[in-house]
């Protein structure tokens, strides 16, 4: 293969770099706005590459290409047909059955009483065997297309900023999401069940460098915990970004890391406009709160009733006594129960039921 400079684009057996960024880009089924945001890059600069306005520096070949989830080298060859399917699987050698994966946890537990036996760990990697054979006898092989190079602040800002950009990403603004599980999957997270999960390890995140994607089993016990099941599920995908900012090497877990990825989960299921849209239509004082209403709302936006507690107390919509009084109220149901408390079904659900709701004390 030999490169050479044409008008000051460099292109390869007849093809310009350009045009095999934008065969694969179209191969991967993505639209420009796509690439740009999996790369860290404006879509004006991947159309001046694509439109061979402007040539590519190495690294910037680099940080395509794993948006686009080939080696460099793929990069500078044009897929094998333009207009073809969307390809299946990160590179056009992955061969059609896969044996075995080099699939990753993406945490170190920092105590060793978390470390999983090496038997179960095994049984997942199998698992993630099957499920990436099943997708590719379906021609449903999607790796991930998140904008993992994104930067990271562990923090709650940076947490807060990788919420708000990954909505925008995935152009849901700050609507409120019902169902998060098809939104990742449609870019390409694999979600597993497992039954064996221990009740201290509710989910666990696998990657592999080979097909460039992720794995994300959750614990069966939390099949009846829908609004648990959502939070934990969103917690990991923070944890995906972390482990992505260090260079794909397995992060070692700690207070700090699971404080980013769980304002992270908080700050994604109720962006701050969202919560306080919903608090300023109904005109509600931070001391007017109903434990009703707190319940009602909290459904609205499918988490649990302490997550939805902790987000008003941070927003400061809501009194830190109501807010105390309020938590107390929920630990002794979930000690009870471990079920989350509902709102009372007999109450309309529509704005003038959670209005009703206002005036039950």
């Amino acid at each position: 293969m030999v490169a050479m400079k044409n008008k000051d684009v460099e292109t390869i057996d007849g093809f310009s770099v350009g045009e095999s960024i934008r065969m694969w880009r179209k191969s991967r089924g993505l639209l420009q706005k796509q690439l740009a945001a999996a790369a860290g890059m404006e879509v004006a600069q991947v159309w001046a590459i694509e439109s061979n306005r402007n040539s590519p520096s190495v690294r910037t070949l680099s940080r395509l290409a794993s948006a686009l989830r080939i080696s460099t080298i793929e990069l500078l060859s044009p897929p094998p047909l333009e207009g073809a399917a969307p390809v299946a699987g990160p590179g056009r050698n992955l061969p059609a059955h896969i044996e075995k994966l080099d699939a990753i946890p993406i945490m170190r537990p920092d105590d060793k009483a978390k470390h999983l036996p090496k038997r179960e760990m095994e049984r997942m990697e199998k698992a993630i065997v099957a499920a990436a054979n099943a997708e590719a006898g379906q021609q449903a092989d999607l790796p991930t297309i998140l904008p993992l190079t994104f930067p990271i602040i562990v923090s709650e800002g940076g947490a807060e900023q990788l919420a708000h950009f990954l909505r925008a990403y995935l152009d849901v603004g700050s609507a409120i999401i019902h169902d998060v599980f098809i939104l990742f999957e449609c870019h390409g997270i694999r979600i597993l069940a497992n039954d064996r999960l221990p009740k201290d390890i509710p989910a666990i995140t696998f990657y592999s460098r080979l097909r460039r994607d992720y794995t994300i089993f959750l614990s069966s016990a939390l099949d009846k915990f829908e609004h648990r099941r959502q939070f934990i599920f969103l917690t990991e995908i923070g944890r995906a970004f972390l482990f992505a900012a260090h260079n794909f090497d397995p992060v070692d877990d700690s207070e700090k890391s699971t404080r980013f990825a769980q304002h992270f989960a908080a700050t994604f299921l109720m962006p701050a406009s969202a919560v306080r849209t919903a608090v300023y239509s109904l005109r509600v004082k931070p001391d007017d709160w109903t434990f009703e209403l707190l319940l009602r709302l909290k459904e609205r936006f499918g988490v649990s009733a302490q997550a939805f507690n902790t987000r008003l107390r941070e927003l400061g919509l809501i009194t830190i006594a109501k807010s105390d009084e309020y938590k107390a109220r929920i630990m002794s149901h979930y000690g009870a129960d471990f079920d989350e408390p509902m709102p009372d079904g007999s109450i309309p659900q529509n704005r003038a039921g959670d209005l009703l709701s206002l005036s039950r004390q």
